[in-house]
């Protein structure tokens, strides 16, 4: 989280996520999060792999 507690005035939120790698049992995630007056919340990154 970029601040303190995320708010948005109506509900809203924009999240954006997007796949950088997938394929061979693994994934790699980018996601971003605004409020709805535009302001940026939060970004992540999420790895995944699946082993078996």
């Amino acid at each position: 989280v970029l601040g303190p507690q995320p708010l948005t005035r109506d509900g809203w939120w924009l999240l954006r996520a997007t796949t950088d790698y997938a394929r061979e049992g693994s994934s790699s995630q980018q996601m971003a999060i605004w409020n709805a007056e535009g302001m940026p919340v939060g970004e992540q990154m999420q790895s995944v792999a699946v082993f078996g």
